[in-house]
Order: C-alpha cells, then structure tokens, then sequence
C-alpha cells in the first residue's frame, strides 16, 4: 500500500520473478475472477484472430495472384464480421488445421519472398506459433472459492506530481520557470494561488486514458472514461499551491535541464521589458526589433533575446534605451514601461538580475564604441526592420543594403555599404550608377542613420535612367549631319537597341 514508488521502499522484480509468481497466483486460484478466466480461450481466439486479418488485408499484389491465404478472401462483412468467422474456424479441430497448414504455407514463402506484404512490420512467424499453440492440450486453472477480489483503483502521488510540473519539453521547463520564480518573489500563499489559476485559466486536455481539466476552482485528473473514470482526484487550488510548495521543498519541482535553462529565461523576460519600452516610440529612435512590438510580440522577444547575449548590442539598446527613457515624460502612458526596462537592462549588464537568486557575471564592458561598431549597429537595425534578419558582415568592402530588379524586370538593382573606403554604392546591372562617398565612417554613419530601401532604391533608378538619357545623348550627336538617311537610320536602330539593352 502506498501513493509513491520515489522512495527507499522500492522492489524490483524481473520479469522471470513475475512470471513466476504470477503461475504461482494461478496455481492458487488468486490471479484473476471467475468471470475474467471463463474469457481467457475466446479473449486469446478474437485477438489473435484480428492479427491475421490485418495481415490478410495487406497481402500484396503478387501474394494475392499467387494464391495466399485464399480461405480469408472468402470471408465477407465488417471488419468484426470476419474476425468473428475467424473466430468460428479456430473453435473448430478440422477448420482450425486447414487454417494452420494454409498460414505455414504463407509462413514459408514469406521467407523467401518479402513481397507478399505490401508491409513488413508484421510477424507471420509469431502468429503461426499461437495457432499451433490452440491446437496444444490447454493447462486449466481454476479460481479459489474464497477469492473475490475489490481491486481499488487509484491515481498515485507520482502521477499528480509528473502533472504539476509539466511535460519535460521546452514549454514544460517555461512554466515551471516561471512558477517557480514567482513563488520566490511572492511568499503570499493566496498570491501564488491565483497565479497557479491564471496560469492555467479554463482548459484541459482529454486522450488515451488521461483526463485532465482546470477551472477557477481547482485541477481534475481522472482515468478512464470521461463521465465514469475508475480512477479520479479532484484537488482545489490551495492543494496543488502546498504540493509544488513541496516539490520545491524537496528540491524535486525543477529538473537540472531547468536550472541550466535558468539564464536564458532570464535574458527573455529582459528582452520581454524591452519590447514593451519601445511601442509607440517617436522617429528617430532605433528600435531593436522588426515588426509591430504588439502584433510580432514573439518574435521580437526572440530577436532581442539573442541580441542581449552580445555586450556591443546590449550597450547599444542601454544607451538608446537610456536615450528615449530621457525624453518620456512621467506623464506618459509608456514612463513606468521604460523605467523598469532601463533598470532590468542595467542590473543585467552589472551582473545583478537573477529571479532565482543565483549568482551571475557581469555582462563584459567593450571597449570604447568604435565608428564601425556604431555603423554595424545602424545596419543591423535597418536590416531587422526591414528585412528580419541581421545584416552579414563577413566582408566590410560589401555589406548588402538592398535588391531588387525594375518594374519590367529587365534590370537588376542593388546597393550595398563598403565600410572600408566609407562609401555607400549604388548598382544597375552590376554597373556603378552612383555613389555616395564621405571622409570618414563616422560622416558615412550619418548617412546610415537614415536608411530607407525605398528610397535607395529609387535614388538608383533615377541615377540609371539618367546615365542612360546621357548615353542616347551622345550617340545621337555622334550621327553625321551630312550622313546619308539610310545610315542615319542604322544608327539611330543601333543606339535604340544600346539603350534598351
């Protein structure tokens, strides 16, 4: 008797010990009820009997023209139907020979031929074995007249444990996290109730032969069928709060995969504070995200989250962060929001933020921003912006800006940043239309403040068409004005096609 096998009252059995004892039990007449041993012979016939339909349904086409298992095309009905007829033959000693001969003959060839089944993750072998055993003399049992056994179904202690914590999968390690940082930080046994019931709010799920429901009352676990389980608890709110309170106690609620994931969770609700500080911000401030901070919330947390494992890009958000914190007014709807995203950021570069108490490093210090630090970090802003991804800076002469072909998609356009001669280039057809040179990266970062593909874009158009209405211009004051019409017009078709070209 008991509720849990997590203790030092633990036996191990091999399964030669249980075979053991159970012949024993029945030997006694105290394994199992009347009722349940007088279905034991038609139990064994009607599953067996379903296994060797299933495989008669999956003969191939070439078992079927080779003639296999014929007696089974014979059969007709539902599924049931013709494991029932199965059933018939079996109970039968002649009927039930034929069929073991025809299922030995099917046996054999399978062996040479594993084509006869269109799949083979069937064992005609094992099945051939369990006809021939219903041909053995049976060993018979009986049941003690004083056996009557009141099996009492329950749910364990391990089973409500494995449910208050969750599955094992990165959602599961989530919410343990964050139930197990709010029991921390709120000692207050109704808050940590209520949080238990927001967390879960009205929901369950129902399959196999687990049936889980929560409602503002508390958890329902049951086994079984739904309206009759024969097994079910029902525990309200203030017990599921003392079980995990105990869990943790025990130091049994989290597992290590959890704790190692501790810091990433942390560097999440960081990144969390974030994005909520930069909706609605004003133009001009760089936003370290891409996409709407409400309708992409997600995937911003994502971006930022892998943006503060990076001490260059966490002192750049701190001091944009710092920068729009300064400017919000107490006033505003947003301050608080701002305000305690600047203080999470600052405790987390100081080593300081931990919701579980556990000691952290200092985020380290780079050195003093460079004018190409602050140029890769302009890029990378427009680039999450624009695009959703970070700009590749694996070579600093070619760091794309921007692409696309013209409207009649005859032409190719393209723009792309070289940060070693402090240039912004501009291309049609791989040809430079224009460019925009400064003297040094940190005039170029100017420019870079205000990147705008749109707007690239359409500085290179303008520039191609320019240098091609200068181009037709040259040839056609190149023609002779004493040249012939006819050679006139040769060169007018040449120049039109240069230009089109």
């Amino acid at each position: 008797m008991g509720d849990t096998v997590q203790g030092s009252m633990v036996m191990t059995l091999s399964w030669e010990e249980a075979g053991k004892r159970i012949r024993e039990l029945l030997d006694l007449g105290r394994y199992m009820p009347r009722e349940e041993l007088m279905r034991v012979n038609v139990y064994e016939r009607t599953a067996l009997a379903g296994r060797l339909l299933f495989v008669a349904r999956d003969l191939s086409e070439e078992g079927r023209e080779q003639g296999f298992l014929s007696s089974f095309r014979a059969l007709s009905g539902s599924f049931n139907d013709e494991r029932d007829q199965i059933v018939s033959l079996m109970e039968e000693p002649r009927s039930l020979q034929a069929l073991t001969d025809e299922w030995r003959a099917f046996t054999n060839a399978c062996r040479e031929d594993r084509d006869l089944l269109r799949f083979h993750y069937h064992r005609p072998t094992e099945l051939l074995r369990q006809l021939e055993d219903l041909q053995r003399e049976p060993v018979r049992f009986s049941v003690a007249e004083e056996y009557a056994p009141q099996p009492q179904r329950f749910i364990s202690l391990d089973e409500i444990d494995k449910l208050l914590r969750g599955p094992d999968a990165e959602r599961g390690t989530e919410d343990r996290l964050a139930v197990y940082a709010f029991f921390l930080a709120h000692p207050d046994a109704k808050e940590r109730e209520m949080a238990l019931r927001n967390m879960h709010g009205v929901s369950g799920s129902y399959g196999g032969n687990d049936n889980i429901t929560y409602d503002p009352k508390g958890v329902s676990f049951s086994h079984g069928d739904m309206t009759k389980p024969y097994a079910k608890i029902e525990w309200n709110w203030t017990k599921v709060r003392q079980r995990i309170e105990t869990l943790i106690e025990q130091n049994r609620f989290l597992s290590q995969a959890d704790r190692e994931h501790m810091p990433e969770y942390e560097r999440k609700q960081i990144a969390a504070a974030i994005v909520v500080a930069f909706r609605d911000v004003p133009e001009g401030y760089i936003r370290p995200f891409n996409g709407d901070p409400i309708l992409h919330y997600s995937e911003n947390v994502t971006a930022v989250q892998k943006l503060l494992r990076d001490p260059i890009q966490v002192r750049a958000i701190a001091n944009e962060l710092s920068l729009l914190t300064e400017r919000t007014s107490p006033d505003d709807r947003h301050y608080e929001d701002r305000q305690n995203a600047v203080r999470q950021l600052a405790a987390y570069r100081a080593g300081e933020f931990s919701l579980f108490g556990e000691k952290r490093e200092p985020i380290p210090e780079p050195i003093e921003e460079s004018d190409l630090d602050r140029a890769k970090w302009l890029i990378n802003a427009y680039c999450q912006a624009e695009f959703g991804s970070y700009a590749d800076f694996s070579d600093l002469s070619y760091v794309g800006l921007a692409y696309t072909t013209d409207e009649a998609d005859t032409y190719e356009i393209s723009v792309f940043a070289d940060l070693e001669q402090n240039r912004i280039v501009y291309l049609a057809d791989d040809r430079v239309v224009h460019e925009v040179q400064t003297d040094s990266l940190a005039e170029l970062n100017e420019y870079l403040e205000a990147l705008d593909f749109g707007a690239m874009i359409a500085d290179a158009e303008d520039a191609y068409r320019s240098e091609r209405a200068e181009t037709e211009k040259e040839e056609e004051e190149a023609v002779p004005e004493t040249a012939p019409e006819e050679v006139k017009g040769v060169v007018g078709q040449n120049a039109s096609a240069q230009a089109e070209g």
